[in-house]
C-alpha cells in the first residue's frame, strides 16, 4: 500500500492492491491496485480509518509519506500496526520523489501497473478523483530529476499515494530463503 498524508485542504489518500511476480524475475512485480480509501477527517479519525483499512485488507507492507505532518501520523500508526503492518517511512525530497515518478512512468510504461476500470469502478469518487489528478499531473526535469505536480489549485494526492503504493510493490518482502550446496571453496 502508499499513503499519502493531506496537509491544508487536500486529502490523504491510501492505495492498496496486490503484487504478483513477474515473468522476466529481473524486472519488478506486476502490481495491481484493489481500492483507494480517501479521507479529509482530523487526524484522530483518519488514525482509525487507516488503521481499519490496513486491518480489513490485510495489508502486509506500506510505504507512507513522512513529511511534514506525515511524521507524526506514520509514526502513531508505526506504534499501533507495527508488529503486524511493516511501514516504511517515505521522506519526500526532489530525489526521493524523483525516484517515485521514475518507477511509476516506467510501471506504466511497460504495463506493469493494473488498474481495474469497470463500469462499477468507474462510477466511484475515488476513480473520478484519481483519473482526474492523473490527468492533470504536470511533468517537467530539473536537472536530472522528473519533477511531477499538480497544476495551480489542484491535488496530486492520489498521484502520490499510487506512486508510494509501486514502490511498496517494488519492494521485496518475501522471506530470504538460504540455500545449501557444494562449494568448491570451501571443499576439504
Amino acid at each position: 500500500a502508499g499513503l499519502d498524508i493531506a496537509k491544508d485542504n487536500a486529502r490523504t489518500v491510501l492505495t492498496w492492491g496486490r503484487t504478483m511476480p513477474n515473468e522476466d524475475v529481473f524486472q519488478p512485480n506486476i502490481k495491481e491496485v484493489q481500492g483507494w480509501m480517501s479521507t479529509q477527517e482530523d487526524y484522530e479519525i483518519q488514525h482509525r480509518q487507516i488503521l481499519e483499512c490496513l486491518i480489513e485488507n490485510n495489508i502486509e507492507l506500506l510505504y507512507a509519506d513522512y513529511t511534514g505532518v506525515g511524521k507524526p501520523v506514520i509514526d502513531r500508526l508505526t506504534h499501533a500496526v507495527g508488529e503486524h503492518v511493516e511501514i516504511v517511512p517515505y521522506n519526500f525530497s526532489q530525489p526521493s520523489k524523483s525516484d517515485m515518478w521514475f518507477a511509476l512512468q516506467e510501471d506504466i510504461r511497460t504495463g506493469r501497473l493494473i488498474i481495474p476500470g469497470n463500469k462499477n469502478v468507474r462510477q466511484t469518487d475515488d476513480f473520478v478523483n484519481f483519473e482526474q489528478q492523473m490527468k492533470g499531473l504536470l511533468k517537467s526535469y530539473k536537472g536530472s530529476y522528473l519533477v511531477a505536480s499538480a497544476e495551480a489549485g489542484e491535488h496530486d494526492d492520489y498521484c502520490d499515494s499510487i506512486g508510494l503504493f509501486v514502490l511498496a510493490g517494488n519492494s521485496d518482502v518475501q522471506e530470504d530463503i538460504a540455500e545449501e550446496g557444494f562449494n568448491p571453496f570451501f571443499d576439504g
